[in-house]
Order: structure tokens, then C-alpha cells, then sequence
């Protein structure tokens, strides 16, 4: 960049902003050289592995972007995603739940986290989470409109003054609620899709790294919205009887006939007729 031609970085955070700040100038190549570390009088370590040598300035390159900044030129499931927050006006038919929806898929997209000021069904406001020790201005807020119902963008400043959002492999947002609504279409076709496959395609196909755990979790959400949830289903089971009736027979044998009615295997009503006459028993599917 124009008048530093070399910096020192002493933590990660420091690489990432100067990693920001080339990505918001358009430059899409940095060195990063590391010093060897002296392990003692003529050895030293390059490359993880101890040489030796009476020069203790030698320095090792080692290119370190690829890790802050995958997939950069593959098309990924998520570029579509920067589309989620478009400005102010922007009107949400589902309410607060699309709008925190298209929120976190905007701040996976574009690499950075936000923390909630206000959060409840009629109002959100969202500041970006560097305000506090780099205040940055990026916020957002937006609200019910009162005569559509619908939630709308009334405020937008889209503008990151902390200039350290860029893409990540790993992104906070990326939750198991998240994971499960992205691959419910997947789990109705493929009802045994298996949690390694989750992993492997989140990286390939969204370029995020998600943990076995929060990927097993967000199958069993999928599972949960496609084929409803084990609790409710077993609940079920426990009262397939919708109607028991019964009443006495007044004719020549005498006797009870006894109706029951009961869901099949498709959810349809099934009645049962039993009979008892004269202390014999009839029973009849009808």
C-alpha cells in the first residue's frame, strides 16, 4: 500500500486488519515473512525444521492468506447472500424472523459479527461488534410498519469504519438453527444424510467450517422441520383411539354394540364396529 511498503505484525489481529485494509484497496497479493526464531548460538528455526547457521537474520516466506481468505475465486451457495440486506425500505414478509435471518447470512457473507442493541418482535437494532473498541459506525435498524405488518430497513449505514470486514472460514453466525434451514431440502430427499457429509459440503459448496457437533445438531433441526420433531410423533401414539362409543342393542338377541374410530396409516379416520350378543362376540372392520 501506498507509503508502506512494510509493516511489522506483532498478533493475528493485526493480520487481519492489514488483510481488510488490502482487500478495501482492491490489492489481492501479500507477502508475509516470518524471522527465524534463534534457538541458540548458530541454529535456528525455518520453515518448523532447525538449521544452522552464524545468520540470524535469514527470514522464511510463508503465505498465510489462502487461511484468512478461502475460496476467493470459487463460486460458492453463498454469494447470493450479500443480496440479503439491500437498504433502507427493504421490506421483510415474514417479519423479525426473515429479517434476523438475511442479517447473520449478510454478516457471514461479508465477514464480520454484530451485536444486538434492542431485539424483540417489533424492533431490531444491530450495531457492528468492533463499535466498542474500534467504533465503527455500521448499524442497522429496522421495524414493524404499522398499517402492512411487514418488518422494514429504516435505517442503514453500510459502511464498515473499522475496515477489518472480509470473508472468514469461520463465522459465529453459522449456527445449528441456520444449518438445519439450509439443508432441509437435502435431509427430505436424503433422510440418512450423515453429519460428515454436512461438514465436507458446508466447506465445498459455502466455504465454512462448521464443527461435527453444531452440524449433528442442525441435521436433527432439519430432521425436526421436515419430518417433525420425535416428542410430538411418539405423543401420538399414545392416543390413536379418537372415539369410543357404545350402545344397547333392543331387538330380539339383545346385547351391546360397541363403535371405535382411529387414524390408519395415512391419517384417515378407520372405524372399528365390535358387537357383544347374547354373550357371543362379533367383530367387523367397516
Amino acid at each position: 500500500m501506498a507509503g508502506h511498503s512494510s509493516c511489522g505484525l506483532e498478533s493475528e489481529e493485526d493480520l487481519e486488519v492489514m488483510v481488510g485494509l488490502a482487500l478495501s484497496c482492491d490489492i489481492h497479493r501479500i507477502d508475509v515473512f516470518i524471522k527465524c526464531c534463534s534457538l541458540g548460538e548458530g541454529y535456528m528455526i525455518c520453515d518448523g525444521e532447525a538449521s544452522s547457521s552464524s545468520n540470524s537474520s535469514v527470514v522464511c516466506e510463508i503465505d498465510f492468506l489462502p487461511s484468512f481468505y478461502s475460496n476467493q475465486l470459487k463460486p460458492l451457495l453463498s454469494d447470493g447472500w450479500v443480496n440479503c440486506m439491500k437498504g433502507v425500505g427493504q421490506r421483510f414478509a415474514q417479519r423479525v424472523v426473515e429479517f434476523r435471518d438475511a442479517l447473520s447470512k449478510y454478516s457471514i457473507h461479508s465477514g464480520f459479527n454484530f451485536d444486538f442493541v434492542k431485539n424483540d418482535k417489533d424492533r431490531v437494532t444491530v450495531h457492528c461488534k468492533r463499535r466498542a473498541d474500534l467504533g465503527c459506525l455500521w448499524s442497522v435498524h429496522a421495524r414493524v410498519k404499522n398499517y402492512s405488518k411487514a418488518f422494514v430497513i429504516k435505517q442503514f449505514d453500510d459502511v464498515h469504519t473499522c475496515v477489518s470486514s472480509f470473508r472468514t472460514i469461520k463465522h459465529a453466525r453459522m449456527t445449528s438453527s441456520m444449518i438445519g434451514g439450509l439443508i432441509s431440502s437435502d435431509i427430505r430427499s436424503k433422510a440418512l444424510t450423515s453429519v460428515s457429509e454436512v461438514v465436507c459440503d458446508f466447506k465445498d459448496y459455502y466455504g465454512t467450517e462448521v464443527s461435527y457437533r453444531r452440524a449433528w445438531m442442525g441435521v436433527e433441526k432439519a430432521r425436526g422441520l421436515v419430518f417433525g420433531d420425535y416428542s410430538s410423533s411418539f405423543d401420538d401414539l399414545r392416543w390413536p383411539v379418537l372415539m369410543l362409543n357404545g350402545t344397547f342393542l333392543k331387538g330380539r338377541h339383545k346385547g351391546c354394540l360397541l363403535a371405535a374410530t382411529a387414524k390408519d396409516g395415512n391419517q384417515g379416520l378407520y372405524p372399528l364396529y365390535f358387537a357383544i350378543v347374547d354373550g357371543e362376540s362379533y367383530d367387523s372392520w367397516h
